[in-house]
């Protein structure tokens, strides 16, 4: 679970920068910016959702369900954000549902892990846990970028020269110096990419339904 919820964190925050910057034309400064709903909603989520945990005795694995839903939910609006080079305000919304339920997860995990082993593995399995959570980014990264390589230049090399190509996949700034019909139709296929990224993550998502299962218990555990 700890892995799948590394891959929903780390492609968000890589990818949604870049999105801001390749369709709307964002300075790199603006598009960080445009994470931010992300970033702290994340951090909400994982102090919310531990909070809920301690004191309300909710069982951890409903915990997880419901951050599980979020992310779906969230990326699947993501998914649909229109490829207009206009932005599209709402998708900040967006980023706060997938967020809640990213951090839900996450803190969650980290607070369950000293309840699951024994007391001298605990410091192991902590470290384990951060360590398939950077794992999951790193190959999930890996996975969404090849991805979307691969759509753009298959789309791209049909209306751009050879060193056009190689530039707008350098630098966001040589989009800009194209002439107008060309650049919105770059601009058009790089928000396809992103869309079919967000798409990935859907899956990735769901499949965290799968992990939070093998985590059943007759008697759920709480944070007791």
């Amino acid at each position: 679970n700890t892995f799948l919820v590394g891959i929903s964190f780390t492609v968000s925050v890589i990818e949604l920068p870049l999105r801001f910057q390749n369709v709307y034309n964002f300075s790199p400064f603006k598009a960080g910016l445009g994470l931010l709903p992300f970033a702290f909603t994340t951090a909400i989520g994982s102090t919310v959702a531990s909070i809920a945990a301690s004191k309300s005795r909710i069982p951890l694995i409903y915990i997880l369900t419901a951050g599980t839903a979020l992310q779906v939910i969230g990326f699947v609006l993501l998914s649909l954000v229109p490829t207009s080079e206009d932005v599209y305000h709402p998708q900040y919304g967006f980023q706060v549902i997938a967020a809640l339920g990213v951090g839900a997860n996450a803190g969650i995990l980290i607070l369950m892990t000293p309840f699951v082993v024994e007391k001298r593995d605990q410091s192991v399995a902590m470290g384990a846990t951060v360590q398939f959570r950077m794992m999951g980014g790193a190959i999930g990264l890996a996975v969404a970028t090849s991805v979307f390589n691969s759509y753009t230049q298959s789309r791209l090399s049909k209306i751009l020269l050879p060193d056009q190509l190689d530039a707008v996949l350098d630098t966001s700034h040589a989009i800009a110096e194209l002439d107008s019909a060309l650049r919105s139709a770059v601009r058009t296929v790089f928000a396809e990419a992103y869309r079919l990224q967000f798409r990935i993550l859907i899956g990735t998502s769901a499949a965290q339904y799968l992990a939070t299962a093998l985590m059943w218990q007759r008697k759920p555990l709480r944070a007791t």
